[in-house]
């Protein structure tokens, strides 16, 4: 099966999964070090997931428009294609750091998240990888390594704002 897909719904995909796992992850995490309470956690990733995946389908189709304006050569991406992928793959992406906290108490489910999001982090890095054939373990590496940086900062500003 050759599966081939639009470059630009391929970005989507590629550009949703990671913020997803970055910014989920960070902003549940840090809500758990300073809030502790398991629904307040959920109710509010909820919210959060479903305003950023809203707003990053709306920043793609508004960016996408902006490159057809931009260049008038025919374009063959549909901008609603792309948006709808977008937020697809930042939902889903997401429930990767929530599903935890769905099952266990918070302590546990922090853990939960921030392995399972760095190892989905490091599969989509080395799927990347395989698919483009270039080195699928230094690609799902540097997946890991900036993403997971980037995660780290909403568990800081959750102790930082715990210590206040």
């Amino acid at each position: 099966m050759n599966l081939r897909l639009h470059p630009d719904y391929v970005r989507a995909i590629m550009f949703g999964a990671e913020d997803a796992l970055i910014s989920t992850t960070g902003s549940i995490i840090g809500l758990s070090v300073g809030v502790e309470t398991r629904n307040l956690i959920i109710m509010a990733a909820l919210v959060y997931i479903t305003v950023e995946g809203v707003s990053m389908a709306a920043g793609q189709f508004l960016s996408e428009r902006t490159v057809h304006e931009m260049d008038k050569r025919k374009h063959t991406d549909n901008l609603y294609m792309g948006s709808g992928v977008m937020f697809l793959s930042y939902f889903l992406a997401s429930m990767i750091p929530l599903a935890p906290f769905l099952v266990l108490p918070v302590k546990p489910a922090a853990f939960s998240a921030i392995v399972s999001a760095l190892l989905f982090l490091f599969t989509l890095g080395y799927v990347k990888g395989k698919a483009l054939s270039i080195s699928s373990t230094r690609s799902g590496l540097e997946m890991l390594f900036v993403g997971g940086l980037a995660a780290s900062i909403g568990v800081l500003v959750g102790f930082f704002l715990r210590a206040v």
